[in-house]
């Protein structure tokens, strides 16, 4: 299969939208962090966790929060070792 380019902000901000990550201002400060971490990551290049939470500057466990629901999701992947990548 060939490779899927990465959408741009506007169209990871409209799928995190569409998939219920707007509800009032506590979502909306979720889907803020939520796009800071999808905006870090590639189709192509696999980032492992800790360099994630240091180029997001989120806190640890916000950082794996996000992650867990953007996979389940569909839009993050996770492979072996921490290493993560968009779907």
């Amino acid at each position: 299969m060939g490779s899927v380019p990465p959408p741009d902000s506007a169209k990871r901000e409209k799928i995190w939208k569409s998939s219920g990550g707007s509800q009032k201002e506590a979502d909306s400060n979720i889907a803020d962090e939520a796009k800071l971490i999808l905006d870090n990551l590639k189709h192509d290049e696999k980032l492992h966790v800790d360099s994630i939470i240091e180029a997001t500057a989120l806190k640890t466990q916000i950082v794996l929060r996000l992650l867990l629901e953007l996979e389940l999701r569909g839009l993050v992947a996770e492979h072996p070792g921490k290493l993560f990548s968009l779907a």
